[in-house]
């Protein structure tokens, strides 16, 4: 039998189940396990982002977001209408106010890549080496990620980009969240299908940080996270 949310279809390779997203965040929203998203950077799109999941998009909650000024995430936070964000100093804390349902900046954004609270993992800060950090770190510990940093999805997104098969459960909340996000160009991978990325680390490191360091001009780049 289908779970809410899904309906089967019919199509050359047989028949298939298809996630009505409304349908499927509806449901999650009645039964209180809303797709807790974690997200690094708090710039326009961050600011965007918050305000349409907090005041549009039942189901899903922005859990936790870090950013390299602390005052601009909570900013976010409150732009959207969430005046009880805490601040987080360390894993354990960051982990509590999630399951508490808080609002909560991170001071680590690792610690959001790391947290067993958050479902999936969301990197709008356009930064290169950095993200590809956190992405990486996220794959390490079976979390999937959203992504709208054009700039490591042109530089390394095909190193990134592994062909095997994704995990069910993470797929799915992967799936829901890039759907209610919808972005055209911005792509969304489940962590199992990107963790022989992992062993590309040193690569990855080598190939962008000439890229993140450097300007269009040869000057010193401004990181915009």
């Amino acid at each position: 039998m289908d779970s809410p949310g899904t309906i089967a279809a019919s199509g050359v390779r047989g028949e298939r189940a298809v996630i009505i997203v409304d349908t499927a965040l509806q449901a999650r929203e009645r039964s209180g396990t809303p797709i807790r998203v974690g997200m690094i950077g708090a710039g326009f799109m961050g600011q965007g982002l918050t305000n349409q999941i907090v005041n549009s998009v039942p189901g899903m909650r922005m859990a936790a977001i870090y950013n390299r000024t602390p005052e601009r995430a909570l900013g976010v936070y409150r732009y959207a209408g969430c005046e009880n964000a805490v601040t987080a100093g360390t894993q354990a804390e960051l982990d509590d106010a999630v399951r508490r349902g808080v609002p909560v900046v991170a001071e680590d954004p690792l610690g959001i890549s790391r947290s067993p609270e958050i479902d999936v993992l969301v990197d709008v800060t356009g930064s290169v080496e950095f993200g590809a950090q956190v992405l990486l770190e996220a794959f390490r510990h079976s979390k999937p990620a959203v992504l709208m940093n054009a700039e490591v999805d042109s530089t390394i997104g095909p190193i990134l980009r592994v062909s095997t098969a994704p995990s069910s459960r993470r797929a799915k909340a992967t799936s829901l969240a890039s759907s209610s996000i919808s972005t055209a160009g911005w792509w969304a991978w489940d962590s199992s299908r990107v963790s022989s990325a992992t062993s590309k680390g040193c690569r990855i490191r080598i190939a962008t940080r000439r890229l993140n360091r450097v300007g269009p001009n040869g000057g010193a780049r401004t990181p915009r996270w």
